[in-house]
């Protein structure tokens, strides 16, 4: 099922969430075309439940129980994402090992994914030669560490899931945006 499919599907089955009330200064499902900055609600999430079944008297049955969350985000017409790379430094990942730590911002009235480009990196050692390079594409971003939300005018800080020879150095980021 698509995307589109899934949301309308979800907010077919609670339609009380699908049309708030324009009183409380909320949008409805269909956006409101006059928005200049982009909204994500993260605090009342969509979570559509379909209840248990009893079975027919003397029937056993197997039940199971799904919860979709779903983020719903209303962005400007013609709005841009504006992401960059604000720092990159050598941290550690879980186990210890050097990894790349990046600070992400998004400047613009639009969310941002991570995803939707690419990240070239580079570590340099102390004399300054370049010993290890590497560019991520949007498909292995999106298989690491997720589609890389960063709301309109956020920072995120991300910890990518890449083995670096050194844990010394500098690291050189850059993020470019993948073109439509």
């Amino acid at each position: 099922m698509g995307g589109a499919a899934l949301l309308a599907a979800c907010l077919a089955m609670t339609p009380a969430l699908a049309q708030p009330s324009p009183s409380a200064g909320q949008t409805s499902a269909e956006g409101n075309p006059s928005i200049d900055r982009d909204r994500l609600d993260r605090r009342d999430p969509l979570l559509p439940r379909q209840a248990p079944v009893t079975p027919p008297a003397g029937q056993s049955a197997i039940q199971v129980l799904y919860n979709f969350q779903v983020l719903v985000s209303v962005a400007p017409p013609r709005g841009q994402a504006n992401l960059m790379v604000e720092s990159a430094s050598i941290g550690r990942d879980a186990d210890g090992n050097p990894a790349p730590v990046l600070v992400v911002h998004n400047d613009s009235a639009t969310h941002a994914y991570v995803s939707r480009g690419t990240l070239s990196l580079v570590e340099r050692d102390a004399s300054g030669a370049a010993i290890f390079e590497r560019t991520l594409a949007p498909s292995e971003i999106q298989q690491t560490i997720g589609y890389g939300l960063v709301g309109p005018g956020q920072r995120r800080s991300l910890v990518l899931p890449v083995s670096l020879p050194s844990g010394t150095g500098s690291l050189e980021a850059r993020f470019l945006p993948a073109t439509r």
